[in-house]
């Protein structure tokens, strides 16, 4: 959001910045690459150009690659936190510290390194596999339209895909995604299925690990490796 960014440079309000990950994966190129737009001829003539960094991110899911602005630096008065400072924070409760309070599993979809049919037909089976064992689904897709999955099914009810993550009720039994920074936050409980997609290569499973890594270090995420798995683990729970 280029113009916030401005407004933030002009008026120095005093804020903290949680940058919730980094721009490790995306390419750093010239400004004068950048497709053209208003807002960036806009930029350009008022040389305010010079206070961003151009971002290609490559080709995400069935989306083609996408080039983003981001601001080099924020005022003094902002101060800016390292990639995962937010994701210390005491909210990420663990799955052993509080009892089971719902029957209920949280699915934060989102576009994935792999083909968008891939993540939706493992999200179909999650969403029957909790079903056989009593639990039900909620789906919540990214907020950022340009990353949604759109897997929506009729036996699991979807949320506001830009209401926040960190802004829901925190009594899911489980929570599941591929590649969602948001997991982060619920800390054993959340699970990634990104080893269950079958058209990521090992380098690309690694990526998307090192992606969790970065953002949350020590972070207890684990990684599902089939529906039988997750299956065991709501016989457990059910127990």
């Amino acid at each position: 959001m280029p113009v916030l960014d401005l407004l933030i440079l002009l008026l120095r309000p005093k804020g903290d910045h949680f940058p919730q990950v980094s721009m490790l994966g995306s390419i750093p190129m010239d400004i004068s690459a950048a497709p053209k737009s208003k807002l960036l001829t806009l930029l350009r003539i008022c040389r305010l150009d010079r206070f961003f960094v151009l971002y290609y991110s490559p080709p995400v899911g069935d989306n083609p690659g996408e080039y983003s602005l981001s601001l080099k630096a924020y005022p003094r008065s902002v101060v800016s936190h390292p990639v995962g400072y937010a994701g210390e924070a005491p909210s990420a409760i663990e799955a052993e510290d509080v009892p089971l309070r719902s029957r209920t599993i949280l699915l934060l979809t989102g576009k994935a390194l792999s083909p968008d049919e891939d993540q939706i037909a493992v999200f179909s089976g999650i969403v029957e596999s909790a079903a056989k064992y009593g639990f039900r689904c909620d789906v919540k897709d990214h907020p950022n339209p340009y990353f949604r999955l759109g897997f929506a099914s009729e036996a699991a009810p979807s949320i506001d895909p830009e209401m926040p993550s960190e802004l829901l009720d925190d009594d899911y039994a489980l929570v599941i995604g591929a590649s969602s920074t948001g997991l982060l936050r619920y800390g054993n409980r959340a699970f990634s299925i990104i080893e269950m997609l079958p058209s990521l290569s090992a380098e690309e499973t690694g990526l998307a690990k090192k992606h969790f890594d970065m953002a949350a270090p020590g972070h207890t995420l684990r990684y599902l490796e089939s529906l039988q798995q997750l299956e065991s683990i709501l016989e457990e729970l059910s127990l």
